[in-house]
């Protein structure tokens, strides 16, 4: 249920921009007196949240993104192989290829919504991750950040990928 509620929160962001969402919050914060006020607030959000997760299950699954992409990862001075595999049950995993001391692999949920993926939470991300992608001659993956709180996560996951055969 948690998951389905932050798939929610996700795709709620993705449809309205950061400026709108500030403007609508601010916009509530100044009518919101009363306790009946709170309570029509609440039920409009879960309205909203319902009504944005009804597309969830109709979400398809993009073939052509399924399966593993590989690419060199600059970290400061330092170069490296990396491998990212999705999955049919909408989860990734992230794998460095290259033993170096302290990167991390991970794992965890995506959601894929049109031409954008939501990393919901993996081991050194908390906060979604919201990426358009594009594929190339059904050969090459390119993600841009559209809102990434996780610094990390961005500097791995931005830029082209390679699928591995």
């Amino acid at each position: 249920m948690l998951h389905i509620f932050n798939l929610c929160v996700v795709k709620f962001i993705v449809y309205f921009h950061k400026q709108n969402i500030d403007i609508l919050v601010e916009s509530l914060k100044q009518k919101i007196h009363g306790g009946h006020m709170k309570k029509y607030v609440l039920l409009v959000v879960l309205m909203i949240c319902m009504i944005s997760c009804s597309g969830y299950y109709m979400t398809q699954k993009p073939q052509a993104l399924i399966g593993s992409w590989q690419r060199i990862i600059k970290d400061n001075k330092t170069e490296f192989a990396a491998r990212l595999t999705f999955n049919e049950d909408q989860t990734f995993s992230y794998v460095v290829e290259d033993p170096i001391l302290g990167h991390v692999n991970t794992y965890g949920d995506v959601s894929i919504m049109f031409k954008k993926i939501a990393f919901l939470s993996d081991l050194q991300c908390k906060n979604a991750g919201i990426y358009k992608f594009s594929i190339e001659d059904n050969n090459t993956l390119i993600f841009t950040p559209e809102r990434d709180l996780c610094n990390t996560r961005k500097s791995i996951i931005n830029g082209a990928w390679t699928r591995l055969k």
